[in-house]
């Protein structure tokens, strides 16, 4: 039975995963790629048969895998997934969590909202009115900021 790797990251990106520890010997022999899902933007998913205990996601620069793409994230199989991308500090989320914030966005529980300098995304829990995850972007569309609560 497959396992399905499952990430969040900006949309329209080129990522596959690849067991870690990384082998370099043979970079493009073990790659995954990363499909983004039809329907939710920036949610990426893979199936791999063998599961192992972590991967690291890359962006994909060119035509295919290559050792100088640019690691931007790793899953631990052990329910953990840990971001990145864009900042110095490292984002670490249970699966619950996750599952809570795709559960907000597909009920329709959230906000976008202007902000000095961009726009604010804010996904609540539940009840309608507790805020899960606040994400700021710039005018330019680039990620600012995610505070998760």
């Amino acid at each position: 039975m497959s396992k399905e790797l499952e990430y969040f990251a900006a949309t329209g990106l080129t990522l596959y995963a690849k067991p870690n520890p990384i082998d370099t010997a043979t970079w493009d022999g073990d790659d995954v790629a990363m499909a983004e899902d039809g329907t939710v933007n920036g949610y990426y998913h893979a199936d791999v048969g063998s599961p192992s205990d972590s991967y690291v996601i890359f962006e994909q620069a060119g035509g295919s895998p290559a050792n100088t793409d640019q690691a931007v994230g790793t899953i631990q199989w052990g329910n953990n997934v840990t971001q990145l991308e864009g900042a110095s500090t490292i984002d670490t989320l249970a699966l619950t969590s996750m599952f809570e914030i795709f559960i907000a966005y597909m009920a329709g529980q959230n906000d976008v909202t202007s902000i000095a300098g961009g726009k604010r995304i804010i996904m609540y829990k539940q009840d309608g009115s507790t805020e899960k995850v606040r994400i700021d972007f710039d005018s330019n569309g680039e990620w600012l900021a995610t505070t998760v609560s």
